[in-house]
């Protein structure tokens, strides 16, 4: 027989879990491209997610109602798809964010020309190339005299070079004293030449070489004879000086390319006047009242140059040559005025 029978609890309805839809998609954030070369990509912000807390009591789960519960599995899902993890986490957090404009990036440098350098000035011209043909190349030389030497200046203070050293061979007289000759050879010892000097005052110049260069060969001095002169070349001339007083040369030495002989006439008279005519220059310090007129009638001077020729100061000189003649202040400098003393004949 049976009894009756015990009746179990039903539970209610709503306190059985309910059917929770699926997730809706959620669509990735795309990552932009940088706003300008060399900017940062734009990292999209991350919502923060709250971890979702289940009914703590069947009753507490029966006081929500299935549209609210619906709600809440979304959000859940929401938030997990959201949510990065591990390395793309930190990345997220690391990031900054881009600017919206598309300008020059506060604190990054602007875009850099490509046709200016790193100082911003524009780059290099390039020059393109030029034809000739043969015959014009041909036509074509190069120079290799030199500047010339200085001499001294006109009266407008304007330096006069002569070409002092040439190609060819080149013979100079010089009417004068010792002083004129020295400085005429110092400034030649500028231009890198070498020097042989014949002399009969040999005490006038021993040590001048040394004095001024610093060394014992760029000067030799021989008391007499016919000494061997060193071959010139355009970077290195030769200048062979003969100051024999009123003693003539005999043979004087045959002259090559790049070499030039300076034979100082201590007085000029008739044994002289052969020299001057042999001379293709001919420079002279102040004449006396003998030596001007024996000048003007070798040289063919006018009367007013005879005339001059006795009251020039003793720093000038007259240059005879080329079918012409020029009066010029030698200049001293005070480095000169060191090594060769005063103006004097």
């Amino acid at each position: 027989m049976t009894g009756p029978q015990e009746e179990r609890p039903a539970y209610p309805a709503a306190a059985r879990p309910a059917p929770q839809p699926p997730a809706p998609a959620v669509p990735q954030p795309a990552v932009p491209y940088p706003a300008a070369p060399g900017a940062p990509y734009a990292v999209p912000a991350v919502p923060e997610s709250r971890p979702a807390t289940a009914p703590a009591t069947a009753e507490a789960g029966a006081a929500v109602s299935a549209p609210a519960a619906t709600q809440a599995a979304a959000a859940l899902a929401t938030a997990t798809v959201a949510r990065p993890t591990g390395r793309a986490a930190a990345a997220a957090t690391a990031a900054p964010q881009a600017p919206a404009t598309t300008g020059t990036v506060y604190g990054q440098a602007p875009p850099v020309d490509p046709r200016r350098g790193a100082a911003g000035r524009l780059a290099r011209l390039r020059i393109g190339s030029h034809t000739v043909s043969r015959a014009g190349l041909a036509r074509l030389k190069v120079s290799t005299a030199v500047a010339g030497l200085v001499l001294g200046v006109d009266r407008n203070r304007t330096p006069v070079p002569i070409r002092f050293f040439r190609p060819e061979p080149t013979r100079i007289a010089l009417v004068g004293g010792t002083w004129a000759a020295q400085l005429v050879v110092l400034r030649a010892l500028a231009l890198s030449a070498r020097v042989v000097v014949v002399t009969t005052d040999p005490a006038a110049w021993y040590g001048f070489g040394e004095r001024v260069t610093g060394h014992d060969d760029r000067l030799l001095v021989h008391p007499g004879g016919q000494p061997d002169l060193p071959p010139g070349n355009p970077q290195q001339p030769a200048l062979l000086v003969q100051d024999l007083g009123l003693t003539a040369a005999a043979a004087p030495p045959l002259l090559g390319g790049w070499q030039t002989r300076l034979t100082v006439l201590r007085r000029l008279d008739q044994s002289a006047v052969s020299t001057v005519q042999d001379s293709q220059l001919v420079l002279m310090q102040r004449l006396d009242g003998l030596e001007a007129p024996l000048a003007a009638s070798t040289l063919r001077l006018p009367a007013h140059s005879e005339q001059f020729l006795q009251v020039m100061a003793h720093d000038m000189v007259a240059v005879m040559g080329d079918g012409g003649s020029r009066y010029l202040w030698l200049a001293q400098t005070e480095i000169e005025r060191h090594f060769t003393g005063p103006p004097s004949r």
